[in-house]
């Protein structure tokens, strides 16, 4: 990898950190794609934390904030909410595979506290009863 390669790498960039990986290791296609899946994941919820960092908290339901977020960092959060779903199958833990409570953990990663989660989580549910 060459010193503008391993800056990059440095940074999070998903797809060197992938190929520096898949040349130091023997991987199955399957485990290779979870790879991918679980490093943009990753790389899209560091910048979506960065952008949190930045702006703080709007008053909006959860989904359309995450999503509004996930626009400012140019990342798509079905991607993110896709591998985060599959993690917690993988774990089997029910819970978490509710749609709210996938966001819920979004919002978590990405810093809000409990209180701010559970604020906007209910700020989307009362809009839709």
């Amino acid at each position: 990898m060459n010193e503008s390669s391993q800056n990059r790498a440095d940074e999070g960039d998903p797809e060197l950190l992938l190929t520096d990986l898949a040349s130091k290791t023997q991987l199955s296609n399957e485990q290779e794609r979870r790879c991918a899946v679980a490093a943009r994941a990753a790389y899209a919820i560091d910048l979506m934390r960065r952008e949190h960092e930045s702006h703080g908290i709007a008053l909006l339901p959860l989904d359309l904030y995450l999503r509004g977020l996930a626009e400012f960092a140019g990342v798509s959060l079905d991607e993110v909410l896709t591998a985060l779903e599959l993690s917690s199958q993988d774990r089997a833990t029910a819970p978490l595979s509710s749609g709210v409570g996938l966001l819920a953990r979004v919002a978590r990663l990405i810093g809000l506290t409990a209180d701010e989660t559970q604020t906007l989580a209910r700020m989307g549910m009362s809009g839709r009863s």
